[in-house]
């Protein structure tokens, strides 16, 4: 049905009892006559965007529900406008939304002057006639609650898996909590200077970590702040009724975990309609970027401004503080003044940041810095680079680098002057306007055209001594073009014997070696060679040079066994690289192989003087050999080298005799005696055997 454009007067009571979804049209009607009159409403849920004015009292009969997709939102909202009274019977309840299905929200604004009322519809009213006003988890966070009084319910709000904006509302007169929360969607509730008093329970936090800053909780008997199931943060700036803090003389105790210091040592005015964040903070002290900051008994005071632009806002300050802007850490938190002292080292830079905030909001300052008095720098020239870095012809561009260090324990914080030159002419030139702590660098950089010829590189930095120094007099570095393109040790070319090789004698160890930028230090290489022979025992010798060619002859010849030659490559800047350089000398042969078999017509094979006869053209001939040998049949290695001791060859047999010669080699290349296998392919007489002078058969006779 439509209710619209109609007149109600004259009622002794009540002017109608009507369904929940119809309270907003109905009081859209013209209402006169109505002093000491009230609506009832019955229980229902509101589907249809609705707006409550203050016109009658609404006496609730039953639960009202709030939830459905009306309006081009897609949320059903119900508006409740200032001065509005909404009076619950007993055991019923305002829902917000539910905890699924179709949205719900409440926009309940009053005034300072003329809050929205939620109270009990007894003649007397009690804690617990009713159950409160309750924000579900598809209650949007567009709710809110502002300049509200809720009170005598059991809990008097309640927030399930959602995040409402409630603002400077009365909770009070609740038989259980003030304000409930329930779950981590509440962690983002907004809550903003609440007076919470006369309950059993202030707040009752479950399985979240709301921010409860700059409330008024007092009078209540249970608990001020009941936490359960997580740790609260931030429970800082609150009034709780004592300058002493919470739990004073055992009203508004903490239960639970919970940061609740700094505290607010008297109540907070609530008065205002909107909070707004506070200032950004400014005008720092000591100044940004200030140098040479002073320490009194090694502290220095910090200092900004800001203000709020809500009345009885009371803004508090986090600072922040390191030495990376980049990584700055919480110095202290909490802070009603604006300047707060803190011990600092001399001669640092220190990086700075202040937060503002009050109950709701927060604002950050921009990041300061400053660097402390302390000890004088000492500013060196310390190494040149070049890119390329050797290699170079005549013509060839090469840029230069030089880097500058200060080594002192102080930093410079006063500009300079960097030159670079090239015999004497600069090359290029540049300042240092940037604070160099400990241990910090710069470099400078310039380009010069290869030349032949012998030239110096330098590099001078405040040449004008406009830095106070702990050293003025190492401030400058020269270097021979030459030595600063030799930036890599030698390189072994070739070593006779060779690497991890293994042979069969020797008469010298040889090796080459080779440096592209200038002449290899051949007495140095000299002097540190070393050979270690068998027995781990040095090998005694001379050792010559011929165009970079260094020949090692032992004292006596050289016995056979494991050797390892140490080679230290230097050139004459002095750039080293070691080498290790084993190898073997093995001149012993191994032992001829072992023939196990291979079966055929005869049998097992077996080696001469046996022989042995076949009906097929294939057989696999098997054996075993030393370790490190590999396996040559007839002159052709069948079996590579390796550890295995078994070995199996197939072999292919022609019509008639067959004679096949195998032998071992060994990784020195020592071979091993013969063993021989005659078979005759294709029968089964007995047969003697006529051989060849190179062992092989030529002629079968029947004895």
């Amino acid at each position: 049905s439509e209710i619209s454009g109609n007149t109600i007067n004259c009622n002794p009571a009540y002017p109608s009892k009507i369904p929940a979804n119809d309270v907003g049209r109905v009081l859209a009607s013209t209402l006169t006559n109505t002093a000491g009159n009230y609506l009832n409403v019955n229980t229902g849920i509101i589907t249809t965007d609705a707006t409550w004015p203050a016109k009658l009292p609404l006496h609730i009969l039953g639960n009202i529900t709030v939830q459905g997709v009306d309006g081009a939102d897609g949320i059903t909202t119900l508006t409740i406008e200032p001065g509005v009274e909404v009076r619950f019977n007993l055991y019923t309840q305002l829902i917000i939304g539910a905890s699924s299905g179709a949205p719900g929200s409440l926009v309940a604004q009053g005034t300072i002057g003329n809050p929205i009322l939620f109270t009990s519809n007894q003649v007397t009213p009690a804690p617990g006639n009713w159950y409160g006003v309750r924000f579900h988890a598809t209650s949007p966070t567009s709710s809110i609650l502002e300049n509200a009084i809720v009170e005598y319910a059991n809990y008097n709000i309640v927030v399930s898996a959602t995040s409402p904006t409630i603002l400077n509302t009365k909770s009070r007169f609740a038989s259980i909590a003030g304000v409930y929360l329930y779950g981590a969607a509440t962690t983002s509730a907004i809550l903003g200077c609440l007076d919470i008093s006369d309950n059993a329970y202030g707040f009752h936090v479950s399985y979240a970590n709301p921010i409860i800053s700059g409330h008024n909780i007092v009078n209540n008997s249970s608990a001020g702040l009941y936490v359960f199931g997580s740790n609260i943060d931030d429970a800082t700036n609150n009034w709780w009724g004592d300058a002493g803090g919470p739990g004073v003389n055992g009203a508004n105790i903490v239960t639970g975990t919970a940061t609740v210091a700094p505290w607010l040592t008297a109540a907070k005015s609530c008065d205002q309609v909107i909070n707004e964040p506070p200032e950004t903070p400014h005008t720092p002290q000591p100044s940004d970027v200030s140098v040479r900051v002073p320490l009194a008994s090694g502290n220095v005071t910090l200092s900004w401004l800001t203000t709020d632009p809500n009345t009885g806002d009371t803004v508090f300050s986090d600072i922040y503080m390191g030495a990376d802007p980049e990584s700055l850490s919480l110095l202290t938190g909490g802070l009603a003044t604006k300047s707060y002292t803190t011990p600092l080292a001399e001669g640092m830079t220190y990086y700075w940041q202040v937060v503002a905030k009050d109950y709701e909001f927060s604002s950050s300052g921009p990041i300061w810095s400053f660097t402390t008095d302390g000890p004088p720098p000492d500013l060196i020239v310390n190494s040149f680079t070049s890119q390329p870095q050797g290699n170079v012809n005549v013509g060839d561009t090469i840029t230069f680098t030089a880097t500058i260090t200060n080594q002192g324990a102080g930093p410079v914080v006063d500009s300079s002057t960097m030159e670079l030159g090239m015999d004497g002419v600069a090359i290029a030139i540049d300042n240092i306007d940037t604070i160099l702590m400990n241990g910090a660098t710069v470099q400078i950089s310039g380009t010069w055209v290869y030349a032949i010829g012998d030239h110096t590189l330098s590099a001078t930095v405040d040449p004008l001594d406009t830095v106070v120094e702990a050293d003025e007099a190492n401030n400058s570095l020269s270097m021979t073009v030459a030595d600063l393109l030799d930036q890599e040790p030698p390189q072994l070319i070739s070593t006779l014997p060779v690497a991890n090789s293994y042979a069969q004698q020797a008469e010298t160890f040889t090796f080459t070696l080779y440096d592209r930028h200038r002449h290899i230090d051949d007495a140095a290489v000299i002097a540190a060679f070393s050979l270690i022979g068998p027995g781990s025992l040095p090998v005694p010798g001379t050792i010559s040079e011929n165009n970079d060619t260094f020949i090692f002859t032992p004292a006596g010849s050289f016995a056979q066994g494991t050797y390892n030659a140490t080679i230290l490559a230097q050139d004459i800047v002095g750039y080293i690289v070691n080498y290790q350089i084993p190898f073997v000398l093995d001149g012993v042969p191994p032992e001829p192989p072992v023939i196990t078999g291979g079966t055929m017509a005869s049998g097992l094979v077996q080696i001469r003087p046996v022989l042995n006869s076949a009906e097929a053209l294939s057989f696999t001939l098997t054996g075993e050999r030393e370790a490190d040998t590999s396996v040559f049949i007839d002159s052709v290695e069948q079996i590579p080298l390796g550890q295995d001791i078994l070995w199996s060859s197939v072999l292919f047999l022609t019509p008639g005799p067959n004679s096949f010669a195998v032998r071992l080699r060994d990784a020195a290349g020592n071979l091993s005696d013969e063993v021989w296998v005659d078979i005759i392919a294709e029968s089964t007489d007995r047969l003697e055997m006529l051989y060849d002078a190179s062992g092989r058969i030529k002629q079968i006779v029947k004895p």
